[in-house]
């Protein structure tokens, strides 16, 4: 016991001292009231829309961080720091490729603050101006889209203004789309406007800095309009019939039939309508689907089409519903869901095959569960020609070819409803 009693008084005093010695280090920074020497500054690298900073440090034992601050146009204060380990600081949020004056000081333990140095810099072109330049804006259906690309992949804000006449009266809406991808294309939708009418369009590209700039000059988009092609005269073709050289798919697995892909109706929640690739006629093999293989559809009349909806299987298990949770995302963008297709059109002329375009569907990037279902209940849209909208020339046979893995990366494809839009011939 008595062992047990001078190792317990032992650790007290010990844990005793070290309070005793935290508690006197804090007070003697709480105490000091001394700034630390300034920095020396030696040199900047200019960089898109900032600028990083190289110094010396001052010789103060209780030197915390280096901090360097800039008050922009709208007399806003950003502040960046570094600490005592590394000997630059990157600066960013630069509007343009001009002076700048960056205030560089030092910091202790105590929140002491040394005398600035002010450093004149002059960063490279930001990147929301190389975004500026880039944009283009192009008509669709019922819709604008605008693109534009981001090389730096910094985070920008793209704010759509646009405004048009419905019913006699004006309408003024914006729009704004955050990315950093590389290059981006975002749509505005369901405009309800009448083919050959316009739509006053202006973009503003702003920064997280609070920077914003004009994008090029204001112009006037006549957007299209056309109708969702109906159902009712469509056909598919037998498993192993060939249409232009090439076989129609075998979509039986389970409970799953080809006819779901035209049927109007969409997979969601305990409801499983949609069609699984099963073999490959091209090879005579049954089980999961080989790649490529083909979902043939005869429009039963000529159309020229414009855009084409697809929507996924929603069901996580194929044979029980109960395993896929109410609420949950169900495969939506995932599992073996098609992520990639092509499109083509018959020339019954030459019976052969024109590509219209490929088509890839990105996973949405959002978080959010209800986001995803509502965007995977939405479906996805791409246009036949999506560089250049236009309508198609007529056709009657439309082909979809799917020659890429799954979301999941294997050949297990699945597919609940092809929707067409476009005009009769």
């Amino acid at each position: 016991m008595k062992q047990i009693r001078d190792l317990f008084l032992m650790t007290v005093l010990i844990a005793g001292l070290q309070a005793c010695t935290e508690s006197t280090m804090f007070q003697v920074n709480s105490d000091d009231t001394n700034p630390p020497g300034v920095p020396v500054f030696l040199r900047y690298n200019p960089l898109p829309g900032g600028v990083t900073l190289y110094y010396d440090f001052p010789s103060d034992n209780d030197l915390l961080r280096i901090e360097a601050a800039y008050t922009t146009a709208q007399n806003e204060t950003f502040h960046f720091t570094a600490s005592y380990f590394v000997d630059s600081l990157r600066v960013y949020g630069f509007a343009d490729s001009t002076e700048y004056t960056v205030q560089l000081y030092a910091v202790d333990r105590a929140g002491n603050r040394s005398a600035s140095v002010p450093v004149t810099v002059v960063p490279l072109k930001p990147a929301i101006r190389e975004v500026a330049q880039s944009v283009v804006v192009k008509p669709g259906f019922s819709a604008f889209y605008v693109d534009w690309k981001n090389e730096q992949q910094q985070t920008v804000h793209i704010h759509v203004d646009y405004s048009f006449q419905l019913d006699g009266k004006p309408r003024k809406l914006t729009s704004v789309f955050t990315s950093m991808k590389a290059e981006d294309r975002r749509f505005i939708n369901d405009l309800t406007l009448e083919s050959g009418q316009s739509v006053h369009v202006q973009v503003r590209v702003a920064d997280i800095y609070g920077n914003i700039i004009q994008a090029g000059a204001e112009e006037d988009v006549v957007v299209w309009s056309d109708v969702e092609i109906p159902k009712s005269g469509w056909r598919l073709p037998l498993t192993n019939d060939t249409i232009g050289g090439e076989p129609m798919f075998q979509g039986h697995k389970f409970e799953s039939r080809d006819a779901y892909l035209i049927d109007g109706i969409i997979d969601e929640g305990e409801l499983k309508n949609y069609t699984t690739a099963y073999g490959n006629i091209r090879t005579g093999k049954t089980g999961d689907g080989e790649l490529p293989f083909n979902i043939i559809i005869d429009l039963g009349d000529s159309y020229e089409l414009s855009r084409i909806v697809t929507h996924q299987r929603y069901d996580a298990n194929l044979n029980n519903a109960a395993a896929t949770p109410p609420g949950s995302r169900g495969m939506y963008y995932l599992g073996d869901n098609i992520r990639h297709y092509n499109m083509y059109i018959l020339d019954e002329a030459t019976d052969t095959w024109e590509l219209l375009s490929d088509n890839t569907i990105f996973p949405p990037n959002v978080l959010n569960t209800v986001e995803i279902i509502k965007l995977g209940k939405a479906g996805d849209m791409a246009y036949m020609y999506p560089d250049a909208p236009r309508f198609t020339r007529p056709a009657r046979w439309f082909r979809y070819e799917v020659d890429t893995p799954s979301f999941s990366g294997g050949l297990g494809f699945c597919l609940s409803e092809i929707t067409l839009y476009g005009k009769k011939k």
